[in-house]
């Protein structure tokens, strides 16, 4: 959240929510509209320094198939490489 917070315009991150922290299972985990426009944010993290293979549920293979372009992505690693 703090990575899209810092890149989005005033206006955009006012609409930036944390859907799956707040118990939401649309597909994604993040979401800000964009003008008209939802965009949504699957994240994926590993502990690791690399991904060798990804998981998508049903719902959000569903879901990006159907947002197209206005669906990401991020792949985050070392997620629990403290220092």
């Amino acid at each position: 959240m703090s990575l899209l917070r810092g890149e989005l315009p005033p206006s955009t991150e006012e609409s930036l929510r944390w859907v799956a922290k707040e118990g939401e299972k649309p597909g994604w985990d993040i979401q800000y509209n964009d003008g008209d426009y939802l965009v949504a944010v699957e994240v994926k993290g590993t502990s690791g320094s690399l991904f060798s293979n990804i998981e998508l549920t049903a719902q959000e293979w569903k879901a990006a198939q159907s947002l197209g372009d206005r669906y990401w992505l991020y792949l985050v690693t070392d997620c629990l490489n403290i220092q």
